[in-house]
């Protein structure tokens, strides 16, 4: 991923900083691994996490993996994936990466969440930990808009709906954070003095 940088010495000229930094991937088992899954993926942006790391998310891409003597070479998609860089931006994290469930064409970040959209899933994982928090399935989905301005936090989805007059329709639906629905534990039965003396064994 090549970025632009305004405050690094190196790119006082205008020149491009490429990132991830995979120095000494030769020696590292882990930083090699790592090189080679990020290595023909199509990054798709950068997002800031607390604790001066930054998580850089990927499409994934495809291979040419086995050679058939009278087919074309067959391709076969590669892990789709995420990883951490520090503010310099060498892979920290022992060099770790994230996978998707399925390939990413877009995403968007929303307070502690990443939403990863594909053809037919919204991947929604921690920004921090990258853990999968819930998986949205929905036929040909799409990002038709996401808010512009920080405070606006809006996110519209179209899904493809059904076939009217020869005329497939599509719904437009908002994606709207939710909350567990938590109840107050009744403590009515610890509260009944004696209530199972009869059962004292």
């Amino acid at each position: 991923m090549a970025v632009r940088g305004d405050c690094s010495p190196s790119a006082a000229g205008g020149s491009p900083i490429v990132l991830p930094k995979f120095m000494g991937a030769e020696s590292s088992s882990p930083m090699y691994t790592l090189k080679s899954r990020c290595q023909d993926a199509k990054p798709l942006g950068l997002v800031r996490c607390l604790n001066d790391e930054i998580l850089v998310v990927y499409d994934g891409a495809s291979r040419f993996v086995l050679p058939l003597s009278l087919s074309p070479r067959l391709l076969i998609p590669r892990a789709e994936v995420g990883c951490y860089i520090d503010k310099h931006g060498v892979p920290c994290r022992s060099a770790g990466y994230l996978r998707w469930e399925s390939k990413a064409d877009v995403f968007v970040h929303r307070g502690e969440h990443i939403l990863l959209f594909s053809s037919g899933f919204i991947e929604v994982r921690t920004v921090q930990t990258g853990k999968l928090v819930q998986v949205i399935e929905a036929g040909e989905v799409r990002l038709a808009y996401r808010g512009l301005l920080p405070a606006d936090a809006t996110i519209l989805v179209a899904c493809s709906g059904r076939v009217e007059r020869g005329v497939v329709t599509e719904r437009i639906a908002e994606l709207v954070e939710t909350s567990e629905i938590t109840t107050p534990r009744a403590s009515a039965v610890s509260a009944v003095p004696g209530m199972w003396d009869d059962w004292d064994m």
